[in-house]
């Protein structure tokens, strides 16, 4: 976001506090925008819990009490983006015009949003797979290490960041 469109203010919206995937996403998030020399914003006035009333609740919070928005925030998961999203566009603030907006998981609403919601998609039949095998291979204990699991993810640019909108017909855009 800061390479691409030039925000210099960034926020990340998070889920549970004690949840490692909000700690990886927050952590990489942060790295990334500091890296890149940008302000990062974050602590327990932007936990959202996972829930689009969190992310519209801490909008609105803000909101209320004077605080300058960031340019671009980006949330822990899809939901919350979506609160976010209509907290802003309900106060009149354009999306991406006023405040950018990114998910994580690019749930099927994601794309059918106005504007459509920039997000990180996992492979999530592969997830489940693994899961799986993991947990076979936990109860057989054959042996095998059980190491950490990463598995890729790939961002999908949408509007919401303020890139230009998908062209491509519905039925020829992936899943």
């Amino acid at each position: 976001m800061v390479r691409d469109h030039g925000y210099r203010t960034l926020a990340y919206l998070s889920g549970y506090v004690d949840s490692p995937d909000n700690l990886a996403r927050r952590g990489a998030f942060e790295e990334q925008v500091t890296a890149d020399g940008a302000r990062f914003m974050s602590g327990p006035v932007w936990q959202g819990n996972y829930t689009a009333a969190g992310g519209a609740r801490v909008i609105e919070n803000l909101l209320a009490s004077g605080e300058s928005l960031p340019q671009a925030i980006a949330c822990a998961n899809d939901q919350t983006a979506l609160g976010v999203v209509y907290a802003l566009v309900r106060r009149g603030i354009d999306v991406p015009g006023g405040v950018a907006v990114t998910g994580f998981d690019d749930i099927p609403v994601a794309r059918h949003l106005h504007p459509q919601l920039t997000t990180v998609r996992q492979p999530i039949t592969d997830l489940g797979a693994t899961a799986f095998a993991t947990l076979y291979s936990m109860i057989t204990d054959d042996g095998l290490p059980r190491d950490d699991v990463t598995l890729p993810t790939r961002l999908v640019r949408r509007e919401s960041c303020g890139c230009p909108p998908t062209t491509a017909p519905l039925a020829a855009r992936q899943p």
